[in-house]
């Protein structure tokens, strides 16, 4: 959220960034299955074949020295930064039915942010509370699911500009308006040239900014007993379960 608290500071927005390692994310609980993301969307998915201007990868050091940079000074005592007598802590907001990993997730994000001084909060929500509770600004950082191929990228960004986390965030940036903007024409135009423009900048706004973070390329996972189930044939619609395709075991 830029619009409120420490990640007004952009600088402490790229630590946050430079602060999480992807690495675990996907290893650790995805099992290596779900690949580190730099895009909101994989290869293949119109318009992501752009080329980002600023990145901040995992880099604690790097992160630590912006954090300095800002003002917020480790208190060695307790291990967490303060700035003018405030505490440097951040509110994560999550629906806590959403996603099996939501809960696993915040906690590895809690602890790769509390080695750089940064104290994470996590509160898990009903889905509409947590959705009310974004609109209004009430979060520092919260988990947002891209629209998946078929839908992207228009769908991604469309909705910025009424009814999304990043619609709150925007409110914190100067330069909003023209981020908006460009989103309008991408709906107004069907030339592939100006597209490809518009998204090359929408991108880089939004990575850039580090008004999203993205962390891994979400895939569907089931799980099932091997003893009475031996195969699941997924379908190329995301997040829908067939029974008629789950193969029995002989």
């Amino acid at each position: 959220n830029a619009s409120s608290g420490p990640l007004v500071d952009a600088q402490v927005r790229q630590a946050v960034s430079h602060a999480i390692n992807k690495e675990e994310f996907s290893d650790g609980l995805t099992y290596g299955y779900e690949r580190i993301a730099e895009m909101p969307f994989p290869e293949g998915t119109p318009y992501t074949d752009v080329e980002l201007t600023a990145s901040y990868p995992y880099d604690p050091e790097k992160a630590a020295a912006l954090l300095d940079e800002a003002g917020w000074v480790m208190n060695e005592s307790t291990g967490i930064r303060e700035k003018d007598g405030e505490t440097l802590i951040l509110k994560l907001t999550m629906d806590s039915g959403f996603d099996s990993l939501n809960q696993s997730l915040a906690t590895l994000i809690q602890t790769q942010l509390g080695k750089v001084g940064i104290d994470l909060t996590i509160t898990g929500l009903e889905q509409m509370e947590w959705y009310s509770g974004f609109m209004a600004g009430d979060f520092d950082l919260t988990f947002w699911q891209p629209q998946y191929n078929y839908a992207a990228p228009h769908c991604w960004f469309t909705p910025m500009d009424t009814m999304t986390p990043q619609t709150v965030s925007l409110q914190g940036m100067d330069d909003a308006q023209e981020f908006l903007d460009a989103i309008q024409k991408t709906i107004q135009t069907d030339d592939e040239t100006e597209l490809r423009e518009l998204f090359t900048y929408l991108y880089n706004y939004d990575m850039g900014n580090v008004i999203d973070i993205p962390l891994t390329y979400q895939k569907d996972m089931i799980v099932y007993n091997t003893s009475k189930i031996s195969g699941y044939d997924f379908i190329g619609t995301p997040c829908f379960f067939n029974v008629d395709n789950l193969h029995p075991a002989e």
